[in-house]
């Protein structure tokens, strides 16, 4: 009984000062979110002190006191409509896809601000939001949506692949180049280019990655490969264990290994230039009444040649 009486207290205090925090918003303008956020935050010790549902009652209990009694209506909106969220935590992050649990926070902080504009602007027509969305709309749940990805790229444990796509995903949404995106995010140019590089892997080999233990340079070390080549890379890499500065000089090798094989093509092809040269050379001769002859034979490693050009025909 007393544990009750001690959680209803805490959670009628807590209600008291959100609703104190919502009520300042329409006394001091600090911001249209930061009361709300303010008065979110109330709800933690709720959250972990209180019973479910007498955090739920505190945070409802908020709400409805925040609409009747704060002038900035759109600050208790704002909290009606995202200040359960600490409520709500525990249950996304216990989604175990990374991945699922980055789209449920951004859908659901997405849909609700988008619930929440639509009824200030068709419901309850608030002039003053009414002409500010009418020319902010557009830029806000681009910002909404933008700042979504960036928490969760940066809370988030995020593999390398992961946080590679969060980062293009960041890019398509803002329309931007990569050094507009750099810039923007506080990152090198470099550094953000090498983590895009890492989705040139394919599907399978990111997850080979990952399922053996290697890392981020291991991944980028083996991009400098042609295609064909980075499954067989990989996999040597695996078995063998190395780790990046192994894994650097092994690839450096391979590269070193395949540039003879393409010097050799190369004289190949002026060999028979050199071939050619000589065929021509004899027809020429033989065109012009010189019967000279050429025998080849191709032998292990070398092309034989045996031209007979008579003397007498030559000296006339």
């Amino acid at each position: 009984m007393a544990k009750k009486t001690h959680e209803l207290a805490l959670c009628g205090v807590l209600c008291a000062l959100a609703v104190a925090f919502l009520w300042l918003s329409g006394v001091i303008p600090l911001s249209t979110y930061a009361w709300p956020i303010l008065a979110s935050a109330t709800l933690l010790p709720a959250r972990e002190e209180c019973r479910k549902s007498y955090a739920w009652s505190c945070f409802a209990a908020a709400a409805v006191l925040g609409l009747l009694l704060c002038a900035d209506k759109e600050a208790a909106l704002v909290f009606c409509f995202l200040g359960y969220y600490p409520l709500v935590k525990p249950n996304l992050d216990a989604i175990s896809s990374k991945a699922l649990r980055l789209l449920a926070k951004l859908g659901l902080c997405t849909v609700s601000m988008g619930v929440m504009y639509a009824l200030i602007i068709f419901v309850f027509k608030l002039p003053s939001v009414v002409q500010e969305f009418s020319e902010s709309a557009t830029w806000l749940l681009w910002a909404t949506a933008a700042m979504g990805l960036l928490e969760n790229l940066q809370r988030e444990n995020l593999n390398p692949f992961e946080q590679a796509q969060g980062l293009r995903d960041v890019m398509v949404l803002w329309d931007c180049t990569q050094a507009e995106a750099a810039k923007r995010l506080g990152m090198a140019q470099p550094t953000l280019a090498n983590k895009l590089r890492l989705l040139q892997l394919t599907q399978d080999q990111r997850q080979f990655v990952l399922d053996n233990g290697l890392t981020e340079r291991h991944a980028r070390a083996v991009l400098r490969l042609p295609e064909n080549r980075r499954s067989e890379a990989l996999i040597t890499i695996a078995k063998r264990k190395m780790n990046a500065r192994a894994t650097d000089l092994y690839i450096e090798q391979l590269l070193n290994a395949a540039a003879p094989g393409r010097h050799r093509i190369s004289m190949v092809k002026d060999v028979r230039i050199f071939v050619n040269t000589i065929d021509h050379a004899i027809r020429l001769m033989t065109d012009n009444g010189v019967p000279a002859t050429a025998h080849r034979e191709e032998r292990d490693g070398y092309i034989e040649y045996t031209v007979r050009i008579p003397t007498a025909a030559a000296q006339r």
